[in-house]
């Protein structure tokens, strides 16, 4: 029983960790991406398309 909840706690941990790092990473500034191309990608998370929708 101990092993499982363990087991999840370090999931989480794991899980949280990468959010908070990937939030903290900028998008890379110097790459061009068409809106074609962007359009095509479902990730309205990405920074790189919320850039492009500012941009508009």
């Amino acid at each position: 029983m101990h092993l499982g909840i363990g087991f999840l706690v370090i999931l989480v941990v794991i899980y949280i960790g990468t959010y908070v790092l990937n939030k903290r990473i900028p998008a890379p500034i110097d790459n061009k991406i068409s809106a074609a191309k962007c359009g095509a990608c479902s990730n309205f998370s990405c920074a790189i398309k919320q850039q492009t929708a500012e941009e508009k």
